[in-house]
């Protein structure tokens, strides 16, 4: 349309460190109050908080068949920035995703891109990780901006 200045999606994401309480298999059985040692991410109400340790992940945005950027994220941040992440919780006495949020994602579209798309009546949008790291996508009832992935145009 004429007058249109940008063309983007944007998307919440941010790195996901895989807890020990979220793997397979690991030892469920073990008495915390007798000082076991193990990994804070081993109780299953936790869901640690932000702190110095830094779980990154690099992301690479795929739209239509074609890379469109990649990005670091930097953490997997939890505290009370995820507002909407520790209101959506059930609400069953338990942590999941307690304050978890992510960073704001912009990936520029052509007019091209954006034309297709039109014609198309659709476009796919895939995000990779690249390496160990990690992904979470962010929804408007979850982590810190209320919006869904989505193509902007403004």
């Amino acid at each position: 349309p004429k007058g249109v200045k940008e063309y983007f999606f944007m998307v919440e994401a941010s790195a996901k460190e895989l807890f020990v309480k979220d793997q397979e298999e690991y030892n469920r059985n073990q008495d915390f109050m007798k000082g076991s040692r193990v990994q804070p991410s081993s109780n299953p109400n936790a869901y640690p908080m932000t702190d110095e340790t830094l779980f990154p992940s690099r992301v690479k945005v795929i739209i239509d068949g074609k890379v469109m950027g990649t990005f670091d994220l930097l953490d997997d941040p939890a505290d009370h920035r995820g507002i909407l992440s520790w209101h959506a919780q059930l609400k069953d006495r338990k942590l999941r995703e307690a304050g978890s949020y992510g960073y704001l994602v912009k990936v520029n579209l052509t007019r091209a891109q954006f034309r297709k798309m039109q014609k198309v009546g659709k476009t796919i949008v895939r995000l990779e990780t690249i390496g160990e790291g990690g992904l979470a996508i962010y929804g408007k009832d979850f982590g810190r901006y209320p919006i869904d992935p989505c193509i902007v145009v403004r």
